[in-house]
């Protein structure tokens, strides 16, 4: 299929469909009617032979060639927009696009209400979408436009830029009236407790550091969040490693107690996005938007 084969126009509407992942938010964006979209989807599965855009459990999923499609036609796009005006500035009082973001259970109560009062404020009609990241693949939506939450020294898949949002360590939470509570947590005691851990994302890097040393926890119990695991440290004798910023947030129940975990180990978190986004005003004030989330959470903890 040659370039000439393709009426251009449809590729803008293409792009704002696999972004808006919807019909009308891609019409209302184009200033265009939802059947003129609608046609232009037609038009646009009959040119490439792929249905493009598929229902799905959460709305309208790209397909594989759909994703590749979108890779080229941002880029693309994007650069015949910088040629046309070189000018160009982007303002999120103006902004319709809806931005999708990889966010770990264990970082989304540090920035999700900061981050969506902010943007409530500053670009009132851009769409967020937080999805819980699938540890061995990146949603197509995050990783074609959007942004991953996550611990730095995780691999990744493909060229990735990234930028350190903070680091964080390790508390061991604990009830009051535990046997430990009143002494100090050296590492050979905390090798002589009982431990939940949550697995996922963070909680590993404790048994990647233990093992190193050739030493093991004795881990009797695992659930998939802290929320849940500080419920039953309330009523046993168990305790939990926990990031420290969480101890900070309100959650931690009153019958409980932290120490610092007597491991040497931190958790770096960045922002991680593909290289093609690095320069698209939009991409740029959506990063810059995380990171004074993070930045206002940081702040407002260590002073309290």
């Amino acid at each position: 299929m040659g370039l000439r084969q393709i009426d251009l126009n449809l590729l803008v509407t293409f792009q704002a469909l696999v972004e808006e992942r919807n019909v009308s938010r891609a019409a209302e964006r184009l200033a265009l009617s939802q059947s003129a979209v609608s046609h232009a989807l037609k038009r646009l599965r009959n040119t490439f032979q792929d249905e493009l855009l598929v229902r799905g459990p959460r709305g309208m999923e790209p397909t594989p060639r759909a994703v590749t499609l979108a890779i080229a036609v941002k880029s693309g796009l994007a650069t015949i927009e910088t040629a046309v005006d070189e000018k160009r500035s982007f303002d999120p009082a103006t902004c319709h696009s809806t931005y999708y973001l990889s966010v770990t259970e264990y970082v989304r109560p540090f920035i999700m209400a900061h981050m969506c009062a902010y943007v409530r404020e500053a670009a009132p009609h851009v769409r967020l979408v937080f999805e819980s990241p699938d540890e061995h693949q990146v949603g197509s939506a995050v990783a074609y436009e959007g942004l991953q939450i996550r611990l730095a020294d995780l691999p990744v898949n493909g060229p990735m830029e990234s930028m350190r949002l903070f680091d964080d360590t390790f508390a061991v939470a604990m009830r009051r009236e535990h046997p430990f509570a009143e002494q100090e947590l050296t590492l050979e005691k905390y090798l002589q407790l009982a431990h939940i851990k949550v697995t996922g994302v963070g909680s590993s890097a404790i048994d990647r550091a233990l093992t190193a040393r050739s030493l093991v926890r004795d881990v009797v119990v695992k659930m998939p969040n802290w929320l849940e695991a500080l419920d039953v440290v309330e009523c046993t004798d168990l305790v939990v490693a926990m990031p420290n910023h969480w101890t900070r947030l309100g959650r931690l129940p009153r019958c409980c107690i932290t120490r610092p975990l007597p491991l040497a180990l931190q958790m770096p978190i960045d922002a991680a996005w593909h290289p093609r986004n690095s320069s698209d005003p939009a991409h740029v004030w959506l990063r810059e938007t995380v990171r004074q989330a993070f930045a206002a959470r940081h702040d407002r903890h260590t002073a309290s």
